[in-house]
């Protein structure tokens, strides 16, 4: 039987010492490690001001990890949890409802006062990003901007629960990168992790209410359904990369004709389609190349190239070495 921890959290600010006892570790500089028996990675915890607390890290996870967040009486805060995962699954529970499962990622935006239920199963490897902002930092800081309408005034700072999840946008994929793939010196993390604290608020803020209260300056260029229809595209994408993806089927699989799926990606990926599925293949040549013993042959084929010429050719083009002297670099730590 596998490794199981679970973990029940108060819905505040300070989440790192109540996770390191269950873990039997110690916090250090404002760090755990996860236990060797749930798998590898870390935990990071920054209070960028009173008020603003951010916590970060990744997991590798052989264990399953299953957080309950438990609600508070008042509405005192709010929380926007960013996931990304790289490899398998995360599940989440809304309010009232049964486990949803996330396989690519997404974005959590809930209040203190709703409970809420995280689960990271084994063979899952993910990348967190929770920012934890009081109501009274979101007065100071936010109150003109979310003032201008009276409706999402009343949604954050009435007593009303708040329970969202969407699917995340190329530009919180851009804030994982930047916080994940940093080549500073991790003695500035610190400094990095306050700006990206600040940018992830500002930019959901700003995308959920041009999501849901825009409207009344102007329409939507697209529907919330066809965007939940597009990134549930971007799984199948994820899932089917050893097949030939052309736009027929790209178009069927997501029922929109082939100009409004190409235009989709160019509105929300700033990339075409086809530029998307090689980047995505390549993401995934880089880890099958670290962490597996396959050839080059038996990775091109994972990855649906008709010969590894063609796919040592356009990973050379990309990284500007081929995928051999790549892993050769990786395994020896250059």
């Amino acid at each position: 039987m596998r490794n199981q921890i679970k973990v029940a959290l108060k819905n505040d600010a300070s989440w790192l010492k109540i996770i390191a006892s269950k873990f039997n570790k110690e916090a250090r500089n404002n760090q755990i490690n996860i236990p060797d028996t749930l798998g590898r990675g870390y935990l990071n915890e920054f209070k960028i001001e009173d008020g603003l607390t951010v916590v970060f890290g990744e997991m590798e996870l052989t264990g399953d990890l299953k957080i309950e967040i438990m609600s508070n009486k008042e509405k005192d805060s709010i929380n926007i949890f960013f996931k990304y995962l790289e490899r398998g699954n995360s599940y989440f529970k809304p309010v009232n409802a049964d486990y949803k499962e996330v396989t690519s990622g997404g974005v959590q935006f809930f209040s203190s006062n709703v409970e809420n239920y995280l689960f990271f199963p084994a063979d899952t490897h993910c990348f967190l990003f929770r920012v934890h902002a009081t109501l009274e930092w979101i007065q100071q800081n936010l109150f003109d901007f979310i003032n201008q309408n009276f409706g999402f005034n009343r949604l954050i700072f009435s007593n009303k629960k708040i329970m969202h999840f969407e699917p995340l946008t190329n530009r919180s994929l851009t804030l994982f990168s930047d916080v994940f793939k940093s080549e500073f010196n991790p003695r500035l993390n610190h400094l990095i992790v306050k700006n990206k604290g600040y940018e992830a608020v500002v930019l959901f803020f700003d995308h959920f209410y041009k999501q849901f209260y825009i409207d009344e300056i102007r329409p939507l260029k697209y529907s919330i359904m066809d965007q939940k229809r597009l990134y549930g595209l971007v799984d199948f994408i994820k899932a089917n990369l050893h097949i030939e993806l052309n736009l027929d089927l790209l178009a069927r699989e997501v029922g929109f004709s082939k100009s409004k799926l190409q235009a989709m990606f160019h509105y929300f990926f700033h990339q075409s389609i086809y530029a998307f599925i090689k980047n995505m293949r390549l993401e995934k040549a880089v880890e099958l190349l670290i962490k597996n013993e396959l050839d080059i042959r038996q990775v091109a084929f994972r990855l649906g190239y008709n010969s590894s010429t063609h796919f040592i050719n356009i990973f050379k083009r990309h990284f500007g070495v081929s995928p051999k002297k790549f892993r050769t670099q990786k395994l020896m730590g250059e």
